[in-house]
């Protein structure tokens, strides 16, 4: 009896593993049928090839989204402690901040308030980081927008159209 029990919950313990090794071994043989017909059709390839493209260029764009976002606050934490200190810094340099080789920055400081644009290489965005001092108090806030709808000065908040990323008050 106790042979039989051990033999049944060896059973029990296999089934289940059987049927995912068979359902693996489907899917990988699915998944091969259709790379080869893919790779047997020539007319294919022009259109793997502009989705690979497409991906990449995705991707560095994503990479340069995520550079300026850092940039930005990073510029955002530097001028508050600068600040702090007795003034805004005038340069990213004296904030020991530096951009990408491509990406195009402009920063404005004065005694009230400092900007930094960030405009990357790559990819249809902008971005704003304002620090400022309003009614005695220290206030942060950053953008992201088109390329296309940079206004000259930046206002009191977010241009028209942008997506507001981050704000701080009460310092």
């Amino acid at each position: 009896m106790a042979a039989m029990l051990h033999k049944l919950a060896s059973l029990l313990v296999a089934s289940p593993l059987a049927v995912i090794g068979v359902i693996g071994l489907t899917s990988s043989h699915h998944g091969r049928a259709v790379s080869a017909a893919a790779a047997a059709d020539p007319t294919d390839q022009p259109s793997a090839l502009a989705l690979s493209n497409l991906l990449a260029e995705r991707e560095i764009t994503l990479e340069h989204r995520r550079e300026a976002q850092q940039l930005v606050n990073d510029f955002t934490l530097g001028q508050m402690t600068r600040h702090y200190w007795g003034a805004f810094a005038s340069s990213l340099k004296d904030l020991g901040l530096s951009a990408g080789e491509h990406v195009v920055t402009q920063m404005k400081s004065n005694d009230q308030a400092t900007t930094l644009w960030v405009i990357p290489p790559r990819g249809s965005e902008a971005f704003l980081a304002v620090v400022e001092r309003r009614e005695g108090r220290l206030i942060a806030w950053s953008c992201r927008g088109a390329k296309g709808s940079i206004p000259q000065e930046p206002g009191a908040t977010c241009p028209s159209g942008w997506v507001q990323i981050d704000r701080t008050e009460d310092f």
